[in-house]
């Protein structure tokens, strides 16, 4: 049985990723967190430099929150690779649907 932590959990474990620096890796899997939910996570992300694996699955997460995500890994990553070559790397699912539409965004902003 999951927590079904909701938008309202998630927004306070956003709050302590943004200090934590040990905590490697987060299954928040199965919790309801919804766009919402994903938003703040994504918000913490931005500043976390030890989390290397979050699993966000069976969420209710859409396109609005899966962006979000998506952005905040990508500024993590940018400000990963200019203190040296270590990438880190994120574990996280969504709706196949969205994963697609993410995918097709992408490649629509690189032409």
């Amino acid at each position: 049985m999951w927590n079904r932590i909701g938008a309202e959990g998630a927004s306070k474990i956003a709050e302590s990723l943004v200090s934590n620096k040990s905590l490697v890796s987060l299954d928040l899997g199965n919790n309801s967190i919804g766009d919402e939910g994903a938003s703040k996570i994504a918000e913490s992300l931005v500043s976390n430099k030890s989390l290397v694996s979050l699993d966000l699955g069976y969420n209710s997460i859409g396109a609005e929150g899966a962006s979000k995500i998506t952005d905040s890994l990508n500024k993590n990553r940018q400000s990963q690779r200019c203190g040296s070559n270590h990438f880190v790397w994120f574990t996280w699912l969504i709706n196949p649907v969205v994963g697609a539409l993410l995918l097709v965004e992408a490649s629509s902003a690189k032409s």
